[in-house]
């Protein structure tokens, strides 16, 4: 009984063995073929065919006051619902944001073919609209009409406010238009 046993136990540790040695030697033959390869596929390049940015206005002075409002009278610079200094760069740091963020798919010097600026009609959102392309486009090589000013114009389209489909609707549901 006692030669079963270790016959039993030499099977059982061959069989054992086999078995780490058959596990080596797919896990070996994987690592070769894997390295004989091209490693991983790497993904065709990002193509972009059309991209909508839509954003609000920048910061701007308060346009209504309310009852016991201690700034009534105050002469807000600009006026009245006017986009403030941080506004203005809240916004141009946006332009920045998406150039660096959408930048393999533009031209790097502004193509009128490439992009196409539209506006609400108030005075803040056409500022706005002009400080986001003025960050996008920072003018280049011939585009650089001024070497004390890096800007370009680039012309953002007004929307007539009776023709302006995006805020219409929040003007209607605020009472403002």
């Amino acid at each position: 009984m006692s030669n079963n046993v270790c016959i039993d136990q030499y099977r059982q540790r061959r069989y054992t063995f086999l078995t780490v040695v058959g596990l080596a030697v797919l896990l070996g033959a994987f690592f070769v073929a894997y390295g004989a390869s091209d490693g991983p596929t790497t993904p065709a390049p990002a193509t972009l065919k059309l991209l909508h940015i839509i954003f609000r206005h920048g910061d701007r002075t308060p346009v209504y006051s309310y009852a016991n409002d201690p700034y009534r009278d105050h002469q807000w610079e600009g006026g009245k619902g006017a986009l403030t200094n941080k506004g203005k760069a809240e916004i141009y740091e946006l332009g920045q944001i998406m150039r660096i963020r959408y930048g393999n798919f533009l031209n790097e010097a502004y193509d009128p073919e490439e992009i196409y600026m539209e506006s609400s009609y108030a005075p803040r959102c056409q500022m706005s609209a002009q400080m986001f392309l003025a960050a996008m486009y920072p003018p280049k090589g011939r585009q650089i009409w001024n070497l004390n000013l890096l800007w370009q114009p680039i012309p953002a389209n007004p929307v007539p406010r009776d023709l302006d489909n995006v805020s219409q609707h929040f003007l209607k549901k605020w009472n403002l238009f």
